[in-house]
């Protein structure tokens, strides 16, 4: 548990830097430019995406799995060809990509804008792809579990990518906007490659190594950057369905809704990050079984240690979010707020056992198992859309996690000899039954002062329910997740 805390806790306080740190560059932009500045880096930037996207092949996610089996295998020179390999086939492509944008950039700004105005700032923004290398890096930093490395680039990004803004925009106004971006894109390559030069495990060069053994080490990345490719298609389409058939029914504001219900828990549960920079990593190592399952068990543990007094939070004050984080406008979503902050919590429920299966490779079922789950989120998402609202797609969204989850957990067992620790049988129970009450509570208790004080009783009284060495245990996670926030700068 010691790891997930040290990582819950360093990441949350970049979190919280870099959230402070966006929250001011948003709010100069916003006053010095106007909407106009993000709404033309946006129709740029979705577009780009899709062509960063084709440059980097997604190896970064190859780089992060396969640098940390190699490094727990002790194979420094497959280690440093992945990387090498990675950077260079991203560097090349990216390469490629940006000389094709540059030639066409007229036709593609005349079809993103219907008007040849702002091909300048399509050129500022697609020279960002050149950078793409940088992913790489930060996969190979994740594999290697280099977390405060990780942390210090995201929090040095922040800061540079700030003082950019402040020392163009006023020069070269919505230029000078553009120019920022670039440079935050050269920042963050150029942090993430010192970086990784630091790291004891890549400093040397690789030695040459056969030519079957490259081309296998070359199979593995294409293939699982491959099968996460296909997904991450699959993802934005069904989320275009959906939003289409909101569209057609609702407008712009029924989208503009339920962007905002993905968006606020999204946020809320985006603190720790624990996954992506510590059970992941630590999945694709090779571990005896006993361990993987232990750490399985601490990373259940962790999730519903953690998530629940937040996630509880928004749940009982949604009227209290939408307040703090949009306008008086959004207040309709405060109705179906609660069901998708739910439905995110679902999804980390399932991560805990869909990571350990991409960590043992096993793409195939990957594959099939979350296609079934975009076809049954997509498909029950539009059909209770119709009959309910957004609220519909709320509780498709939870019914699609629970079963996403679920499959995964049955095929674990099937692998390894998966057994969930009774206390973590106990703590799940606790947060179904808390969950229960809070989404009533708001009900009975319309006014706001009243749910602000059952807030904090609830999970007093939650507490206690554990007898008395689990409290001390449950007490001694929480001093240590405060004091290594405290010491981690």
């Amino acid at each position: 548990m010691q790891e997930f805390a040290k990582t819950g806790s360093l990441f949350a306080g970049v979190r919280i830097i870099t959230l402070v740190i966006g929250l001011a560059q948003m709010k100069f932009i916003a006053v010095t430019l106007g909407p106009s500045a993000t709404g033309i880096y946006t129709v740029i930037s979705n577009f780009l995406q899709i062509l960063t996207l084709i440059s980097t092949l997604n190896l970064s996610v190859s780089a992060s799995k396969y640098l940390s089996e190699y490094y727990s295998q002790g194979d420094f020179d497959r280690l440093r060809y992945a990387l090498q390999f990675c950077v260079k086939f991203v560097l090349s492509s990216s390469a490629v990509i940006f000389l094709a944008v540059i030639l066409l950039t007229k036709p593609i700004t005349l079809f993103l804008f219907d008007s040849g105005d702002y091909w300048l700032y399509v050129v500022l923004t697609s020279t960002t792809i050149l950078f793409g290398a940088s992913t790489v890096y930060l996969g190979g930093l994740q594999g290697l579990l280099e977390r405060t490395k990780i942390a210090k680039v995201q929090v040095w990004t922040a800061i540079l990518g700030l003082a950019s803004v402040l020392i163009f925009i006023p020069f070269l106004a919505l230029t000078g906007y553009f120019i920022s971006v670039l440079l935050t894109a050269f920042f963050t390559l150029v942090l993430v490659y010192v970086s990784s030069r630091r790291v004891r495990a890549l400093q040397n060069s690789s030695d040459e190594l056969p030519r079957a053994i490259k081309r296998e080490v070359r199979r593995k990345l294409f293939a699982f950057s491959g099968a996460n490719l296909i997904l991450l298609i699959a993802q934005p389409l069904s989320f275009f369905l959906i939003r289409y058939s909101i569209l057609k029914q609702m407008g712009t504001d029924g989208v503009g809704f339920y962007a905002a219900c993905l968006s606020a828990s999204a946020l809320i549960f985006s603190l720790f990050q624990t996954n992506a920079y510590y059970y992941f990593p630590k999945m694709n190592t090779v571990l005896p079984e006993e361990e993987r399952v232990r750490i399985i068990n601490e990373c259940l543990r962790f999730t519903l240690l953690t998530f629940p007094p937040v996630m509880l939070g928004a749940i009982l004050l949604p009227d209290l979010l939408v307040w703090v984080l949009y306008s008086n406008n959004f207040l309709p979503i405060v109705a179906y707020l609660p069901l998708f902050i739910l439905a995110e919590f679902a999804m980390n429920l399932a991560a805990v056992f869909s990571v350990p299966v991409l960590g043992l490779t096993k793409l195939r079922f990957h594959v099939l198992w979350t296609f079934v789950y975009y076809l049954l989120w997509a498909t029950g998402s539009i059909l209770l859309f119709n009959r309910i609202g957004l609220r519909g797609v709320g509780l498709v969204t939870i019914v699609a996690y629970l079963i996403w989850g679920g499959g995964y957990y049955i095929y674990l067992k099937g692998l390894i000899p998966l057994r969930i620790e009774e206390r973590n049988v106990k703590l799940l129970v606790v947060v179904i039954c808390s969950t229960i009450l809070f989404t009533f509570v708001p009900t009975f208790l319309p006014g706001l002062a009243l749910r602000i004080t059952v807030y904090p009783l609830t999970l007093i009284i939650a507490y206690f329910l554990f007898d008395r060495q689990e409290r001390k245990k449950i007490g001694s996670f929480a001093q240590q997740m405060l004091r290594r926030f405290r010491f981690s700068y």
